[in-house]
């Protein structure tokens, strides 16, 4: 089940009312994946980004020897793949389950249309791309 207001949190629907977020979620996929699910891999071509709704996800990368380094854990209400999937690159990390997770699975195409449509969602996507590179 969604919680729309936390959702109402995430940075990408920031300044929108519910019936607003809920529009445009109607739109995306929910999936739920057990432990250990990977959702992408390292040079994956993505097309897809992601909201955790419960659960939680590790973001990591391999070294030249094969040792797994996390990077980060995305918890519940935030967003990944974002940067990737809208940028058209493929990906520098693996992104894998850490406990059994359901995701909002947000499709680029239909999310680029949407972003046409709509100012608040289109300010709030640059705003989340342009403090995800600040850093």
């Amino acid at each position: 089940m969604i919680d729309y207001i936390k959702l109402q949190n995430n940075s990408l629907f920031k300044n929108m009312d519910i019936k607003e977020i809920k529009k445009y979620t109607s739109l995306f996929e929910v999936a739920t994946y057990p432990k250990s699910s990977i959702i992408f891999l390292e040079k994956d071509k993505i097309d897809h980004f992601y909201i955790v709704l419960e659960g939680k996800v590790s973001i990591s990368k391999y070294d030249l020897i094969g040792d797994k380094k996390i990077i980060v854990f995305i918890s519940e209400y935030e967003i990944f793949g974002e940067t990737i999937a809208l940028s058209n690159f493929k990906s520098p990390y693996t992104v894998e389950c850490v406990e059994k997770s359901t995701l909002m699975v947000i499709d680029v195409s239909i999310f680029k249309k949407l972003t046409i449509q709509s100012a608040n969602l289109f300010n709030n996507v640059i705003d989340v791309l342009s403090t995800k590179n600040a850093f």
